[in-house]
This record gives C-alpha cells, sequence and structure tokens, in this order.
C-alpha cells in the first residue's frame, strides 16, 4: 500500500481528533477567523502534513521516479554523438540499463503565529513556519543484455586511458608533420598526398572525437560489446593504414575499454565522484532535514464590510457576514533545495513576496461560506542551480552557476461551504484553484551550449486543484455576543490534488490542523445583547 493510501486511511481519524483540539489556517477557513477581535491577541499553531508520491507534469500526473526510469541517469547523448562521429557509424546506439525507482516525498509544517487586533476592524499578524522535509528514494539499477556501458576507464581505471589518448595525440601531430613534409601544397604535391592527406583528416577526426568522448561522461564502452569491438577495429584499421602510408609513425595499442557494464555500485559511484564531473551528494539515499524556519510572513487584515441580522435583540444573529482584504509580506528567512542534492526540498523559497487578497465569510441560519482570492508578486533572488532541461536530474557539475530567479506571480482561490450543526461546530467542503506563472531565470555566469536558462523556465508554470472537507469548531462568534468567556477555534481538514499542471506540482494529500486562543490585552470582555 502506497504512504498516500495509508495517510488517506488515517484521515478519519485526524478529524476526529477536532475535539481534542486539532485544525487549519486561514486557507480554506471554515469559520470568520482572518480578524482578531479588538484588543486580543490570538496565538495560533498550525500543523500541516503534505504528503505526495506523483506529480503533474507536460503530461498529466506520473511518479516522482519518472524520470530516473525514462532518462538516462548519467549523460550518454553527447558521447553517442561523439562516437558515432569517431567511428564514422550514425547507428551507434549506447544503452546503459534499466532502472526503477520509486520516490516518496513529504513535507511536515507547523504554522507558529501571532495576530493582534488592533481595532475590531484591523488585526496586524506575523506567522513563523518550522518546516521539516523529506524524500524517501527506493532505486533498482540493472544491466540488460543490451548493454554496451560501463564505467569509464579514464576516470575510474589505471591512468591506461590518459596514456593511450596521449599516444594517440602524438600519433596524430607526427602524422600531420610527414604530411606537411611530404606534401607541401597539399593533395596536389605528389601521387601519394591525396592518400596522406585524406589519412591525416579521418585520423584527426577519430582522435578528437575520441578524445573528448573519453572526457564527457562517467561511462565508457564496454570491452566485449559490439560498439568496443567496432572501436578496437577502427583503431586497428588506422594502424595499418599509418604503417602503410606513413612508416615510421607511432600509433597507440588498444584503446582501454570498459571491463564491465554498469552495476548500480558503479552508478552510483559515477554520480557522486568529483573526477566523473557530476559530483552529486546522496543521489539514491533517503534524505530529510530536521526542524527548520520557512518563510517568515507578516500580514495586516482590514475588515471593509461587517453586518447581523436579528429577530429581537436577545436573538442570536440570523444572518451575519463580512468582507475585506488582507496584505501579506513573505520574507526571504526559508532555504532553496540544495542544487548538488537530486529531489533535495526545501524549507522555503528564500525570496521576498508580496500578496495581496480579499475575504468574505457569510452565514445564512445552519449554512455559512467561506471565500477568499488572492495574488502574489514575488521578488527575484540569487540561487545556484545547475542549468539542464527539467528532465535530466543528474546535470554534470560544469552547468552548477549563479542564477538570477525570479518566481513567477500567482493567484489563489479558496471556497469553504459549511453546515452548522450547532452554533460552534460546523462540517464543510473545501476547494482551492492555484496558479502561477512561469518563471524567470538569468544566467550570473555563462554555461557551454546546448545548455540555458530556457531548460531552468521550462515546467515550472503550474496549476493545481485541490478539494476536501473538514471540521471546525469556534466559540469566537457566541463569545462576541457574551454568551460564552472563553474563545476558542480548532479546525482540521483533509484536501486531496485531483487536477494539474507543471512539473514537479505535487499530486498528493494533505492534512492540516489549527488551534487558536485568544488572550486579552486591553478592552473589556463582551457583554449578553440583552444586557447591553
Amino acid at each position: 500500500m502506497s504512504r498516500v493510501a495509508q495517510s488517506a486511511l488515517l484521515a478519519p481519524f485526524l478529524i476526529a481528533s477536532v475535539l481534542l483540539g486539532a485544525p487549519h489556517p486561514a486557507q480554506a477557513q471554515m469559520a470568520e477567523s482572518v480578524l482578531s477581535p479588538s484588543g486580543r491577541l490570538r496565538i495560533e499553531v498550525a500543523p500541516t502534513f503534505h504528503l505526495w508520491e506523483r506529480r503533474f507534469g507536460e503530461d498529466g500526473s506520473e511518479p516522482l521516479g519518472f524520470d530516473l526510469e525514462n532518462q538516462p541517469l548519467v549523460p550518454v547523448a553527447d558521447l553517442q554523438q561523439l562516437l558515432r562521429s569517431a567511428l564514422a557509424d550514425p547507428s551507434l546506439t549506447l544503452v546503459l540499463g534499466s532502472a526503477r525507482a520509486e520516490v516518496t516525498r513529504e513535507r511536515s509544517r507547523v504554522n507558529l503565529g501571532l495576530a493582534l487586533g488592533v481595532f475590531d476592524w484591523l488585526t496586524i499578524g506575523a506567522n513563523v513556519p518550522l518546516v521539516s522535509a523529506r524524500t524517501e528514494v527506493a532505486f533498482d539499477f540493472r544491466a540488460l543484455p543490451g548493454t554496451n556501458l560501463g564505467p569509464n576507464p579514464f576516470f575510474f581505471g589505471d591512468g591506461s586511458a590518459a596514456a593511450f589518448l596521449g599516444t594517440l595525440d602524438s600519433s596524430r601531430g607526427a602524422l600531420q608533420q610527414r604530411v606537411a613534409q611530404s606534401c607541401p601544397n597539399g593533395a596536389a604535391s605528389g601521387a601519394s598526398c591525396p592518400g596522406l592527406v585524406d589519412l591525416l583528416a579521418r585520423y584527426t577526426t577519430f582522435a578528437g572525437g575520441l578524445a573528448t568522448a573519453y572526457g564527457v561522461s562517467p561511462v565508457f564502452v564496454t570491452a566485449g560489446s559490439p560498439a568496443g569491438g567496432a572501436l578496437q577495429q577502427r583503431m586497428n584499421g588506422f594502424r595499418t593504414e599509418i604503417q602503410a602510408k606513413a612508416p615510421g609513425v607511432a600509433t597507440p595499442g588498444a584503446a582501454p575499454l570498459a571491463a564491465a557494464p554498469v552495476t548500480q555500485t558503479s552508478v552510483r559511484q559515477g554520480l557522486t565522484d568529483p573526477a566523473a564531473g557530476l559530483f552529486l551528494v546522496s543521489p539514491f539515499e533517503n534524505t530529510a532535514t530536521g526542524w527548520r524556519v520557512g518563510d517568515v510572513e507578516l500580514s495586516a487584515a482590514l475588515r471593509a464590510l461587517h453586518g447581523e441580522v436579528r429577530d429581537s435583540a436577545r436573538a442570536p444573529a440570523r444572518i451575519r457576514y463580512q468582507a475585506g482584504g488582507q496584505a501579506l509580506v513573505r520574507l526571504p528567512t526559508g532555504t532553496v533545495d540544495h542544487p548538488d542534492v537530486p529531489l533535495d526540498l526545501g524549507t522555503g523559497d528564500g525570496q521576498l513576496d508580496v500578496e495581496l487578497s480579499a475575504f468574505a465569510d457569510v452565514r445564512v441560519g445552519r449554512v455559512g461560506l467561506h471565500a477568499e482570492a488572492g495574488y502574489g508578486v514575488q521578488r527575484p533572488t540569487d540561487v545556484v542551480r545547475r542549468v539542464a532541461p527539467p528532465e535530466m536530474m543528474m546535470a554534470p557539475f560544469y552547468t552548477r552557476v549563479p542564477t538570477r530567479w525570479t518566481p513567477g506571480s500567482y493567484r489563489q482561490f479558496d471556497l469553504a461551504p459549511r453546515w452548522h450543526l450547532t452554533d460552534a461546530f460546523a462540517i464543510g467542503a473545501l476547494y482551492r484553484f492555484y496558479h502561477k506563472d512561469r518563471d524567470s531565470y538569468e544566467l550570473l555566469q555563462a554555461v557551454p551550449s546546448p545548455f540555458s536558462a530556457a531548460d531552468l523556465e521550462r515546467e515550472t508554470a503550474e496549476t493545481a486543484q485541490e478539494i476536501g472537507a473538514g471540521l471546525a469548531f469556534s466559540t469566537l462568534g457566541s463569545w462576541k455576543e457574551g454568551r460564552t468567556s472563553f474563545p476558542f477555534e480548532a479546525r482540521v481538514s483533509v484536501r486531496k490534488a485531483v487536477a494539474g499542471s507543471g512539473g514537479m506540482n505535487p499530486d498528493g494529500l494533505r492534512m492540516e490542523a489549527t488551534a487558536r486562543l485568544f488572550w486579552r490585552i486591553w478592552g473589556a470582555e463582551p457583554t449578553p445583547a440583552g444586557a447591553r
């Protein structure tokens, strides 16, 4: 059973715990609680647990391990192209092996909030999130019968590959000097010159392509594969031709090849060894962070409209409504994911956000509705990224450069209809729509072609829809009417992503809880309506 399914089974128990004091913050609320009463300090604790093993990608929902299974773990495209050119064989195909991967990610967050009601219509607040993130990876790699790649002897061998390449370059230089001496006017210098000039051109292409191929990837063709045999045959052919057309020019012996196909151990070594060019940290290991501070939020909420309809002075309000707005600044106190740790989860975006939102809450009899809409602008910040397409999870170390990242603006809409079973206890449904525009990147250091800032910007626009249900318990309304002496709020909710798009946009389950207490700083306690 998957982790998400297991968590779904726990949801009823989490909902039942509302009577013991749990629930959720001012997103998709089920009661009037954006504002704090005048002179009251609202103290809030709001834990959230988010678990997912799928994502909404370009082609819909797919497992988090999709790229690990369907993309080469190490770069082989450049190696294949170089060997095709060196061997003059456009049909050469490199096969790394077969991989299976299961990835589960989770983020726990506890919001510690304070909000002070300056007036009944104005509340200022601060929220400090503590965040803990974890990624679990179950990875299995196996060589296939057609696998023709193994650990690159240039990086993981005994030095013979470097000696071979040195001799190869010396051989090419000696042949070039022989051609310059024997054929000063090129192919027109004599009867043997056309063949020598053509040999030099082919040998130069072979030597240059092979030298680059050895250094471009932590893997190389194996000795027992057809591709390895073709390479040795090509080298033997050049040796024979040079001995015939340019006697005395020394040529290297057999090219060092990988001794055996890659294994999971050698793949891990290739990804983590700095000499191999990738230099990743914990690529297939479970990673977890301790509790760290996320992006701290400062807010001010303003009530613009408020009203009640009563049948009599002593009766509870039959209709209640309020509407207003909120301004929020999200500070760059969190940390972003580490560029050297694949699938790392940060505690925040580490940049400044400015968000404006509007809220409305209405209750008619036992039926209530809360709606909230917001728009946020995210400011740029400098971060280190590996500049590569999103499907290339194991990008080379040379793509790791400082960038200026400007996250896209976002908009969000929450709707929460509810049914009040009693004056204090309600059940309801939750709906959320979220959309973020495409991010933009400016490279602060150049990276080799074909990589560019556009690779980082791909799959950064996101859309998500979530639905859920929750319970709410609040004595705040009856306290305002003087019918109880203890204002308290508690909520619990469970939400599930049902649609979305983007790149790493989570397709998972979110369980949220909030408990709120109100401490009197100034002002008198409310009195019953009939006693006023």
